[in-house]
This record gives C-alpha cells, structure tokens and sequence, in this order.
C-alpha cells in the first residue's frame, strides 16, 4: 500500500491543474463565513453557528462532486486504476491508498480552512453558550471525514469522473434534502412512529451538522455521527470490492 500512496501523492503534486483547483477551493472555504458574518463580527461563537446553515449546505452541495472529480481525474488519468488492478493489487490496498492519500488530505484542507474563522471569533468574542466545545469540533472532523472520504469511494465506485461528480451531489444534496426529509414524514406523521423518525433524522449529515451548532450533546447523536461515517464508508468499500471482484474496471 506505501508504494501505492507514493504514487497517488506523486499524482497528486504534479498534477498542477488539478492542484490549483484544490488550493482555489481552500480558499473559497476560508473566505466563505467572512462573506456571511461580515456585519456580525462582534458575536459570539455559539451565535455564529446557530447561523451558518447556509454555509454547511453550500460545503455539502459544492464540495463532495468537487472531490469525486479531483479523485475521479486521478484515478482514471492514463488508465492508471486499471493497471493498479491489473498489477495484483487487493481492493484493499487500491481503495486504503486513496483513502489515505486523497481522502485524508481533503479532510485537512476542509477542516482547517472552514475551522479557521470559527476559532478565531471563539478566541476573539468567546463562546457563548455552547458547551463542550472540543468534543463538538472532534465530531465535526467526523462529519467532515465522511463527506470527503464517501466522495473519494464514489469516485473509485463508479470509476468516470462526471458521473462521480453527478453521484455525490445526488447523495449529498438530492437524498439528505429530499428523501431522508420524505422519510421522516412517512414515520412520523403518516406512521406515526416518531422514535423512528428521530433516527432518520439523525442520518442526514445537514442535520447532523446544524444539531452540533445547537442542541445538547447525548448519545444518539454522537453514535450516528461515529456509526454512520463507519457503515457508509463500508457500503461505499463493498460496492467497489464486487465492482473490482467482478473485474468492471472501465
């Protein structure tokens, strides 16, 4: 697997393009709450989150078909997933690298260039009233890791760089926005099983994400967002382990 990372960092550095526009996109991360709390730069850390649903939206609806096409444009550049494959590596080792390479780089540069402006208002204005403060930060890192290394798995599933692209906004906006939201509806007001909609509730990353702004940490909540970044990215790995089985390189 080292070789294999050697590799797809390699692709990565001198892939000057591709690397342009992961810096270009940093950027626009950092810059993005400025643009939002311009005029309230005087509030409060817990107060800042409370309204920065348009920023997570934005990240969720911009960023994952952004980094299923970086992966996607690597993986398929010269054919060199195919020959990955061809060369007797295990799914394993294919997927782990890019998970280890790609995966873990755009989850930094997420983290750190979205994170940047939240610290500093925390640093300059306090926190408010949010509590446990590192704990929700640690499980905004998880939510982060999930968005990026499913659009990573995305990429390497369905191996064409547009219909990656296409694939994680439907995952990420089409089905957090429209079907979990359907889901819950049917549970709790035509079912009426209001425990079970509660739990889907808790599926979608949006919500997830607007939750940790706001509401009292307690178990449910920290076990969907630990549980669910495992079991999607297994998901994501066994439908690429069957494609790779059944040898659907192209």
């Amino acid at each position: 697997m080292r070789k294999l990372m050697k590799a797809e960092m390699y692709r990565i550095i001198h892939s000057k393009k591709l690397l342009r526009y992961l810096v270009i996109a940093t950027i626009l991360c950092i810059l993005l709450p400025f643009k939002f709390f311009l005029d309230y730069l005087d509030d409060d850390l817990s107060t800042m989150l409370r309204s920065s649903s348009m920023i997570f939206f934005m990240i969720l609806m911009l960023l994952p078909p952004f980094y299923a096409y970086v992966t996607g444009k690597l993986y398929n550049k010269g054919k060199l997933g195919m020959y990955e494959v061809m060369a007797g590596n295990s799914a394993f080792r294919i997927t782990g690298s890019k998970l280890l390479t790609d995966g873990l780089l755009f989850t930094v540069l997420l983290t750190v260039s979205v994170s940047i402006f939240y610290i500093a208002m925390a640093v300059n204005n306090g926190t408010g009233t949010l509590d446990h403060v590192f704990i929700r930060f640690l499980l905004y890192i998880v939510l982060f890791a999930q968005t990026v290394f499913c659009s990573v798995l995305i990429a390497l599933y369905v191996r064409k760089t547009a219909t990656g692209a296409v694939l994680c906004y439907a995952r990420f906006m089409i089905f957090d926005s429209a079907v979990l939201p359907f889901l819950m509806w049917l549970a709790g007001s035509v079912l009426g099983f209001e425990k079970l909609s509660l739990h889907i509730a808790h599926l979608s990353l949006i919500n997830k994400m607007l939750m940790l702004t706001a509401d009292p940490l307690n178990a449910m909540m920290i076990l969907h967002i630990l549980l669910g970044f495992v079991f999607e990215v297994l998901f994501w790995y066994a439908l690429i382990y069957l494609g790779m089985k059944e040898k659907k390189y192209r």
